[in-house]
Formats: C-alpha cells, sequence, structure tokens
C-alpha cells in the first residue's frame, strides 16, 4: 500500500511538472507573439517617416543584411522595414565617437563620423538607442551583378 501511495505521489509531482512546463512554453508563445506585435505596430507608419539619415560602411555587412532582408525583396530590390538600434561603440580603435548600428543584434554599419555624434552620444547617457530602418537595395544590375545592399534610419535631432 505504501508503495502505490508513494507511486501516486510521484506520478502526480510529474504531471505538475509537465503542466509547468506546457505552461512555460505557452508563456515564451505568448510573449514572442507579443514582441511580434509591439514591432509591427512600431513600423506601422514607417512611410510617413523621412529616412533621413545614411548609414556607412554596409559593404563589410552584407552578409547579414542578406539575412535579415530575408525574402521581403522583390526585382526592385530589398522592401525591409524595422528597426535598428544604435549605441556607442566605444571599442571602436578608428573613430572614438563612433557609434554602431546593429538590426537583430546584427551590426550593418555605423552612423557617419561627425562632430555631432559626441553630442548625440552625450544626450543617449550610455544607453542604446532604438530607430525606423530601412535597407534598400538587392536588385539585379544591368551587367549580371547584385547591388548592395544600403540602410537609412530615422533620427530626429
Amino acid at each position: 500500500m505504501g508503495n502505490m501511495k508513494k507511486a501516486a505521489g510521484i506520478a502526480g509531482k510529474l504531471a505538475r511538472k509537465g503542466l509547468d512546463k506546457a505552461d512555460e512554453a505557452r508563456n515564451e508563445r505568448n510573449d514572442a507573439a507579443a514582441a511580434r506585435q509591439r514591432e509591427a505596430d512600431y513600423v506601422a507608419n514607417f512611410e510617413l517617416h523621412d529616412f533621413n539619415q545614411e548609414v556607412v560602411g554596409e559593404s563589410h555587412y552584407q552578409k547579414a543584411l542578406t539575412k535579415i532582408v530575408g525574402k521581403q525583396k522583390d526585382a526592385e530590390g530589398a522592401y525591409w522595414r524595422g528597426s535598428a538600434v544604435i549605441r556607442h561603440d566605444q571599442g571602436n580603435k578608428h573613430d572614438k565617437w563612433a557609434i554602431e548600428v546593429t538590426i537583430n543584434g546584427n551590426r550593418v554599419g555605423y552612423l557617419p563620423s561627425d562632430p555631432a555624434n559626441k553630442t548625440l552620444i552625450d544626450t543617449m547617457s550610455g544607453q542604446a538607442r532604438r530607430l525606423p530602418a530601412r535597407i534598400n537595395g538587392g536588385y539585379r544590375l544591368d551587367h549580371g551583378g547584385t547591388a548592395y545592399f544600403g540602410v537609412r534610419l530615422v533620427l530626429d535631432n
């Protein structure tokens, strides 16, 4: 009789553990769906923006840009819209005021070197800043090659 109670107790614990894992998986799916919705809400009005900030150095990050764009391109090239993150690249040995641009955690370039970068870095107070972003390019060139992808941001001062 004692073994049956023990077995029932173990079965109950396993069942609760299974329910806990199912609840955890459901919560993760809900969190991911909420994150996708927040991003969709964020980019919903991008066409109203003037993508006024160029990004430089994208030629070095074409592999990352190709992965980001995925299937969001046609014969005329990429039509990707989303968000980018800018942050001070304190370890940059070429420019102490360099501001890197990342999309989905992948570096895709830098803001052009400019004395105003110091002011921008100061206003960001050591924090990253999320901005609307657009990726263009990737279309076929007349000679058969493919145009590089380029990135533009909305940087309202």
